[in-house]
Parts: structure tokens; sequence; C-alpha cells
């Protein structure tokens, strides 16, 4: 994480340059450089993605549910969705000490360019480096001209009722304002008469968990797993008018242990960790997926056609039939 290490390790220098007492760090992420930076000052973190924040744990920090209180310094570690950054940025200044200041880095490759083109609009005072193909980039509190932009940027950033879906999302989730062509399809493909005890594995804000709970009335229990918090926070939204009992969890699916004895699971599995293209999470997830069904329960994914999934499958599962292939996607059921 080239992006983080140079980050902490330009704080680092800043905290020894003046006296920083507390550093608030938004999408904290696990590097040898925190643990030196958190010998320097208080720090207190934030980080929305489960699999991060038990690296973090397992490095001995803590992981609050939100930004607390005033800091000398806040550090950004931008997302992969610039509305979503530029959100973080605006909820930041005002938790600013008098004479602190914000520092961002991101990689080249992930639109560091841009992101300084637009932080910019708010101050001509940002100032910037670039080192080990990354661009880190400092942002008075004092020094803000835009304060319109600020709130725009906060406002652009918050949950919404989305109008193509009708349901509660927000930037940075996946496909947050459309529907995607692989949900739409499993859509269209759903379990018919679930009953018992079933689970929305990689839910995101909820959709396919809706939909199942609006279309069944036997259904005992549903669980909504996601390694993402806010978009759990969506999903809370979007299941509130439901009379179908729900449980949320915020899990990393491809390594945390899940909800066991299932009836029956519905899945659009991931393969992107944050900006990586990775093929063996989705497999993870579906391994764990199995393992949590109870003999003779079933699993409904939609994937990618070219994901070779089928094979992982069948080791843990009893048949297994492709129900239909399109638009470069498949839906594949299973009983285990």
């Amino acid at each position: 994480m080239p992006a983080a290490s140079l980050l902490y390790r330009s704080a680092l220098l800043r905290s020894r340059e003046q006296a920083i007492d507390r550093i608030g760090i938004v999408h904290a992420q696990p590097d040898a450089g925190l643990s030196l930076l958190a010998s320097e000052a208080e720090l207190q973190l934030w980080q929305h993605q489960r699999e991060q924040a038990v690296a973090l744990q397992a490095m001995g920090m803590r992981v609050a549910p939100s930004l607390s209180g005033r800091f000398d310094l806040i550090l950004i570690l931008p997302s992969k969705n610039r509305q979503q950054t530029l959100g973080w940025v605006a909820d930041a200044l005002p938790l600013l000490n008098e004479g602190g200041e914000i520092m961002l880095c991101a990689e080249n490759r992930h639109g560091a360019r841009g992101l300084e083109s637009q932080l910019r609009q708010i101050s001509d005072r940002l100032s910037g480096f670039s080192k080990t193909k990354c661009r880190c980039m400092r942002l008075p509190a004092d020094a803000i001209d835009n304060p319109d932009m600020l709130r725009q940027w906060r406002h652009r950033a918050r949950m919404r009722r989305v109008p193509e879906t009708g349901l509660f999302s927000m930037p940075g989730l996946f496909s947050w304002e459309s529907l995607d062509a692989g949900s739409a399809l499993l859509l269209e493909h759903l379990p018919e008469n679930p009953t018992g005890t079933g689970m929305d594995l990689c839910c995101g804000n909820g959709l396919l968990a809706r939909a199942v709970a609006q279309r069944n009335d036997n259904i005992a229990h549903l669980h909504l797993v996601d390694h993402d918090r806010l978009a759990l926070d969506c999903a809370v939204k979007n299941l509130a008018g439901c009379t179908v009992a729900t449980t949320c969890h915020w899990l990393d699916a491809a390594s945390e242990q899940l909800p066991e004895r299932l009836d029956w699971i519905v899945c659009n599995p991931p393969f992107h960790r944050q900006q990586h293209r990775d093929i063996e999470l989705g497999r993870r997830i579906l391994e764990q997926a199995c393992r949590s069904l109870r003999s003779g329960g079933r699993i409904r994914i939609v994937a990618n056609r070219k994901l070779p999934y089928e094979a992982l499958l069948q080791e843990h599962l009893q048949s297994l039939n492709i129900v239909t292939q399109r638009q470069g996607y498949k839906i594949i059921h299973g009983v285990r």
C-alpha cells in the first residue's frame, strides 16, 4: 500500500516538526508506519471496510465507529469513489483545531492528479509533492476559499434514495446509483418460495434481500452480510418496511464465520478488493457460503460467465445447474 506508507511517513515527519497531539485517520489502512505514528501522537482510526478494520485490530489498533472530538491533523486515504472522498474532506475540516490541516495521499494510477485538481477548487493554498508513484496533498483548515463547494461535497456524499432503484444508497457502494446487469438478472431468477432462514451474502444496500422479503411471507429469518458498514446502513433503511425478521452482520465473508445451517443463500459475489481485481476473493466467499448451508440447503448466485466458479461449487454441493445465461452473466443454482 504505497499511498498509506507515504501518508503515514509524511504525517510522522509533520508531527515531529510541530506539536501534534491528536491525529484522526479516515479510511485507515494497516501499515508498519502506523505503529510508528502511534508512538508520536494519539490516534483515532475510522474504517468502514471489515477486512481493513480486522487487519488494523490485529496490529493492536482500535477502530472507532466515527471520528469524534478535535484533531490537530486528519489523514485521509481516498476511496475509489471521488464523491465519497470529497465528502470525507468536507466532514473532516470542522473537526480540526485552529492551525490544523488535512493530509491526503493517492496513487497516481487511481486519480491522484484529478483529486488534487478538485481540492484546488476550495483552496489555493493546497500544497503537495509526488513520491513512489503517489501524490501527497496538504490542506490547511484556515485556507478554505469556497465553503459553498464544501457544502455541495457533503451533500453529494450522503445517503439518499436513488430514483432508478427506489432504494437508499450512497457514493462508494457497488453500483450505487444504478442497477448493475448481474443483479438485474438475478432479480429475475430469485429462488421460488424460499422458507426458513436465508442469507443475502455480499448484500450491498440490500437490493436482493428486499426483493426476496417482499415476494415471500414464509421466511422465518433473513441474514444480511457485507464487508462495508456503510452498505449495511443503507440496507437497514431499505429493509425497514419489510415484515421479515432481519439481522445485519458486518463481516469479511472471505475469512470470517458466517451464519450457519441456512436453508438458502442468494449472492452476487465481488471479485475486486478496493481498486484491485481479485478473482480468488469470489472463490473464498463461495466456499464459505457452501459451508453455511444445511444439508439440502440451496444457493443461487450470479457471476460473470468467464469466472470459473462451477468446479469449486461442485466440490461442496450435491447438485449444480446453470439456470440461465445472458448479457455476459450466468445464474448458478446449487444444493448442498
